[in-house]
């Protein structure tokens, strides 16, 4: 929870997915609840790890390419200045 994870799919393209709580949720920006799917198949992973992820039609094997801090953006996006 309140980590930054980049994912890297099999066609090269690459998200960044902002894991918050169990009621946070906001797409356009990323963020994820901590008890998605998703989250839940990024957790306990470090960068340079194989993850199997949930795609639109089954799972994907993804390269995670980082884990780090929220931004200031999305700070303010908890804090409510958003």
């Amino acid at each position: 929870i309140a980590t930054t994870v980049g994912v890297e799919y099999p066609d090269g393209r690459q998200e960044r997915y902002h894991i918050l709580g169990e009621w946070d949720s906001d797409t356009s920006l990323g963020i994820i609840s901590s008890t998605s799917r998703m989250a839940q198949a990024l957790s306990g992973h470090v960068p340079g790890d194989e993850v199997v992820v949930p795609g639109e039609h089954g799972e994907l094997r993804c390269k995670l390419t980082e884990v780090s801090a929220l931004s200031d953006y999305i700070r303010d996006w908890i804090a409510g200045r958003r």
